[in-house]
């Protein structure tokens, strides 16, 4: 799977729209399965999961659906639907 770099500031405090950035190639970050109790129902995971793909649409990233060990999941992808992987550099 390709890496790709995107530069962009993200804030300390912001540690789950790094995550999302970051790990949105596993199953189940993009989509917010993998939250628990509670925090499935705030609005502010919801956003940070909107903001994360706004940043990496820059870059010509999108989410899509990815056959991922006999299941689909929403990961990140090149706009030809080929799967990537994030990572944040900081400038």
């Amino acid at each position: 799977m390709e890496t790709i770099t995107i530069h962009a500031r993200v804030p300390a405090r912001a540690t789950y729209l790094r995550h999302v950035i970051e790990a949105g190639h596993r199953p189940g970050v993009l989509s917010g399965a993998e939250l628990r109790g509670k925090a499935r129902r705030f609005a502010s995971y919801w956003r940070a999961r909107r903001r994360a793909e706004k940043l990496a649409s820059e870059y010509g990233i999108c989410h899509g659906l990815a056959l991922i060990r006999s299941r689909w999941a929403r990961v990140w992808m090149r706009f030809d639907g080929t799967p990537v992987s994030l990572m944040i550099a900081e400038d």
